[in-house]
């Protein structure tokens, strides 16, 4: 037995993150981690991937609210390549742009596991969005929708799409 739902959102975890990270590795009943909203920075996303790209348990991460780099999205591609468990991924409002969005995408041709993935409210394009639901729909229940603030104010605000 243990916990199997583990709710930090909005927290400031940033200091304890790398602990957690290292109890992912040998915790093994946890289900559900949320860590939105607590700044997380690349390092400790790191961490928290290494921990669950073996992670055989976690079945939805939520890593919403967080400024997350392509540094960020390539260490994630890497942990969705090597998790055969998560059937979740919010990545909500995370100013993730086309290029850490493309890494993910990408990365979800190797995981035949992961069932959502929500990126709504990042600065992605119009036209990647839609190309990505094309490549994404068959597959994953993926949600994508811009953020407010974008270039090209005079396109369409929202892009979505929910398949399974």
């Amino acid at each position: 037995q243990g916990i199997r739902k583990l709710t930090l959102g909005g927290n400031a975890v940033k200091a304890g993150a790398k602990k957690l990270a290292s109890a992912l590795q040998v915790h093994p009943v946890l289900e559900w981690l949320e860590l939105g909203a607590n700044n997380l920075e690349d390092e400790v996303v790191d961490e928290i991937c290494w921990a669950l790209a073996a992670n055989s348990t976690l079945t939805h991460l939520d890593l919403s609210r967080n400024d997350l780099t392509d540094e960020s999205c390539e260490e994630l591609a890497e942990m969705l390549r090597a998790n055969s468990a998560l059937l979740s991924l919010d990545l909500a409002t995370c100013r993730i742009g086309d290029e850490g969005a493309a890494q993910v995408a990408e990365a979800l041709e190797a995981n035949s596991t992961l069932r959502q993935l929500d990126l709504t409210q990042n600065v992605m394009s119009p036209v990647f969005v839609t190309k990505q639901l094309a490549r994404l729909k068959s597959r994953v229940r993926a949600s994508f929708q811009r953020a407010p603030v974008m270039e090209d104010e005079d396109e369409d605000e929202d892009v979505e799409e929910d398949e399974e």
